[in-house]
């Protein structure tokens, strides 16, 4: 028995009464998506290639969920440093599973069904250099010959706690006033840090040398677009029409 067929797996569709576009989030409509194209010839010989990139993307909205319940929890309460700590070991964990879908989108299985993927995962493309210089391992510990003293120690900083925190004010809201910061109370430092995260997209930032330029990744604003890119490439694999 071959579980790489998708008839010898008792995979059922968990959400079988909805019609597809009304399943959220993406990647629980993967999941029925890859349920509702059983027939396929693809997935009679890859099934599990298949199912696993979708529960990557089921990774994917795991950490973004914790990564949002830890910043919107500081919106109240004074960040410690072990939140902080916390906050960017999500963003880790979700950049792994970034790289590990990057990985399948390059696998031959997928250049067989579609000759250019990168053009359909455009925000995978710019920020796989995280998982490339930092998460995969860091290139402070295993350089390249582009990677030079001090972007080693950019790169290993670039997601640290010794890389500090990048905020970047959120739509129609207006950035905290650090004017007269050396002046606040603690009281005024907590009302600062509240806003700062409540108004704000807290970001990381990395430098790419292959592009001459430095890549910001704000996980609240990048998500959507990541998690409709995987799913463009799942739907690009599995081509469905019924519902």
């Amino acid at each position: 028995m071959s579980w790489k067929n998708i008839d010898n797996i008792n995979f059922k569709d968990p959400y079988e009464r909805l019609p597809l576009n009304e399943i959220h989030p993406l990647s629980e409509r993967a999941v029925s998506h890859i349920a509702r194209s059983r027939n396929l010839p693809i997935l009679k010989e890859s099934f599990v290639n298949i199912y696993g990139a979708v529960e990557m993307m089921q990774g994917l909205t795991y950490h973004h969920g914790r990564f949002m319940n830890l910043v919107e929890g500081c919106h109240t309460v004074v960040p410690t440093i072990q939140t902080a700590g916390a906050i960017r070991h999500e963003v880790v964990a979700y950049l792994n599973r970034l790289g590990q879908f990057w990985t399948f989108s390059r696998s031959a299985l997928v250049k067989e069904y579609c000759a250019t993927p990168e053009e359909i995962l455009p925000t995978f493309s710019k920020l796989i250099v995280f998982r490339n210089k930092y998460v995969a391992h860091r290139s402070i510990d295993m350089p390249k010959a582009e990677d030079t003293d001090g972007l080693q120690v950019m790169n290993a900083i670039s997601l640290s706690i010794l890389g500090g925190q990048l905020f970047h004010p959120k739509p129609n809201l207006t950035a905290p006033d650090l004017s007269s910061v050396l002046l606040k109370k603690d009281s005024d430092w907590d009302e600062l840090r509240y806003s700062l995260y409540k108004n704000s997209y807290l970001g990381f930032q990395i430098y790419d040398v292959k592009n001459s330029d430095y890549v910001n990744f704000f996980i609240e604003q990048d998500h959507e677009l990541i998690i409709r890119e995987a799913y463009c490439l799942i739907c690009t694999l599995l081509p469905y029409t019924a519902d």
